[in-house]
């Protein structure tokens, strides 16, 4: 296996790596925040992001602290990953499977936590992956 990664060309720079393993800073994860959609459906702990976004000034230090310790390798409690799968019917008289579309409803945080990732990756995304 190592002679044949050996022969794969490196498509992640130093400068992206380092960009990558920055800390996160407090910003990013407020700017995460403030992109997500806040009416979006609740999660199983029955809060959307419009509380958060709402109640940042109550709430926000405690986020921070959870989703900064998530980010910097820290255990997720097992409750923030808890989501509810919800079919929403995608005509009147649904009564097939086929006649849903299933929905996950994951708790804000959570969702906090993946768009600061994905945030930062986007940025490189372009950089190592062929449009092909």
């Amino acid at each position: 296996m190592e002679e044949a990664l050996s022969t794969a060309l490196t498509k992640v720079t130093e400068e992206m790596n380092d960009m990558l393993l920055q800390p996160y800073s407090d910003a990013e994860i407020l700017e995460a925040l403030q992109m997500m959609g806040p009416t979006k459906s609740p999660g199983p702990d029955g809060f959307n992001v419009f509380f958060f976004q709402q109640y940042w000034d109550i709430v926000g230090r405690d986020v921070l602290t959870l989703v900064q310790s998530v980010l910097a390798g820290g255990s997720i409690p097992p409750k923030l990953n808890h989501t509810h799968v919800v079919l929403i019917p995608k005509v009147k008289q649904a009564v097939q499977v086929s006649d849903f579309r299933a929905i996950s409803l994951c708790n804000v945080v959570y969702k906090l936590i993946t768009k600061v990732i994905s945030i930062r990756l986007k940025k490189i995304l372009p950089h190592i992956i062929s449009e092909t």
